[in-house]
């Protein structure tokens, strides 16, 4: 059983596309469709012909939300696991501990710490 496509979702879904959002979760939730049918869309040749009609010439990709990154938002976070990674490692804490043990005191993942301590080069 072949699946149909709903065109006039499709095109609803351009409209919203082309003058509201370029989310896709967005587009789903207007149309009470599932995000993964609106990415599906993009691949019907109807999705191009749907845009070209309206005029729209940006690009035809979705947004992506972006990434959140303690360091850059919150630098205080940073410096305060920096510290208490040092600290540690002066207190002969053992290494496979010491991001657990930053994660307890700061609320921020062990696999966060490390990936700065690796980055960062907080261990000589």
């Amino acid at each position: 059983m072949s699946k149909k496509r709903n065109y006039v979702k499709l095109h609803s879904a351009a409209f919203i596309f082309a003058n509201i959002t370029r989310k896709a979760g967005e587009i789903a939730d207007m149309l009470g469709i599932a995000d993964k049918t609106v990415r599906r869309y993009t691949d019907d040749p109807e999705w191009t012909y749907a845009l070209d009609e309206l005029g729209y010439t940006g690009d035809r990709s979705f947004t992506r939300a972006k990434k959140r990154d303690a360091k850059r938002d919150t630098p205080e976070k940073y410096q305060h696991a920096h510290d208490l990674y040092l600290q540690l490692i002066k207190e002969n804490t053992p290494r496979h501990k010491i991001a657990a043990r930053v994660e307890e005191k700061t609320a921020l993942p062990a696999s966060t710490i490390r990936r700065w301590a690796r980055l960062g080069n907080w261990i000589n």
